[in-house]
């Protein structure tokens, strides 16, 4: 498990309630809170695609960025 010094050295924007990705991505933090508490696993991984994909959109990166990150974390659980 890592420890939280790292978050020093990625860039993670503040909440900003009027941006609307990150209004998005609260609201999907949610619904994957509350799917994962209702055990429906497949919801929660249609909620982390799209997670996902507004996370690339925030950090200004391209679908191929964003698909070589999800294939380098499915390597990592094998």
């Amino acid at each position: 498990m890592g420890s939280p010094h790292v978050l020093q050295n990625i860039r993670i924007p503040k909440f900003d309630p009027k941006n609307k990705v990150h209004k998005e991505l609260a609201a999907l933090s949610e619904e994957a809170h509350s799917a994962a508490s209702s055990g429906d696993e497949k919801r929660v991984s249609d909620i982390e695609e799209e997670i996902d994909l507004l996370s690339a959109q925030l950090w200004g990166l391209s679908e191929s960025e964003s698909k070589e990150i999800r294939q380098s974390l499915i390597d990592l659980k094998r």
